[in-house]
């Protein structure tokens, strides 16, 4: 065999390992939410919340974002300064509203997200004790309330590495009803809320484990026909 036919069987031999990868099968991956939290003693807020941006190997597609007032509780209060019990509610029982509001800002401004909660305590009508107080019964809860996940397909750029912030801003608009009699009622509250992000991405640009192995097997053929080329010139 000719030097010249060696050498062609040895660039052929390369050239399947190197040439014939196997065909890119396409994996959506989206990672886990990222979270971050807040709790406010009121029902009014503002915390801005620092993400991670997105560091996977692969080609971002999505970028998933939620808001959640993920807790809040409405109290009716009372002060009541006449040195006893008194009644109230006699022409109206008394009870408390709050109309509260989560918006999502920063430097994902395209999310626009906002969420609304209302909440009303239950009526009463009785007799309250001599100071500040919690109206018997005047206490409403709430379990959470969820904006999203909105999902963002374009203008990607900005959310591929560094960091990404969030502002959550907590607003209320609420008050009182009822006859209140010598008292005076009003409300208080606490929240708690969540922002999350997570990523979505194709990781078929990454080689695959056949492809690799393909190289592998040009790599064989070249030792080999490297070999048979010394027996011969032997």
């Amino acid at each position: 065999m000719s030097r010249m036919k060696l050498l062609v069987g040895t660039v052929l031999a390369l050239g399947v390992g190197l040439g014939m990868s196997a065909p890119a099968s396409a994996t959506i991956i989206t990672t886990a939410w990222q979270t971050q939290t807040a709790t406010y003693g009121t029902l009014t807020g503002s915390t801005a919340m620092t993400f991670n941006g997105f560091g996977a190997v692969g080609t971002l597609t999505a970028v998933n974002v939620q808001i959640i007032i993920n807790s809040e509780t409405l109290n009716n209060t009372y002060h009541n300064p006449t040195g006893g019990p008194t009644d109230i509610g006699g022409a109206a029982a008394v009870y408390a509203t709050a109309t509260t509001t989560l918006v999502g800002t920063g430097s994902i401004a395209a999310t626009g997200l906002s969420v609304t909660n209302v909440l009303a305590t239950p009526g009463y009508v009785g007799s309250v004790p001599n100071g500040d107080g919690t109206v018997p019964g005047g206490t409403a809860t709430a379990t959470a309330v969820t904006a999203g996940p909105q999902v963002i397909t374009t203008d990607l750029a900005p959310f591929i590495g560094g960091v990404n912030i969030v502002t959550l801003k907590l607003t209320n608009l609420g008050g009182v009803s009822g006859d209140s009699g010598l008292t005076t009622i009003g409300y208080s509250g606490s929240a708690g809320i969540t922002a999350e992000i997570s990523y979505t991405y194709d990781d078929s640009k990454v080689p695959e484990p056949a492809t690799l192995s393909l190289l592998g097997v040009g790599l064989i053929g070249l030792i080999g026909a490297r070999r048979k080329a010394k027996k011969i010139a032997g």
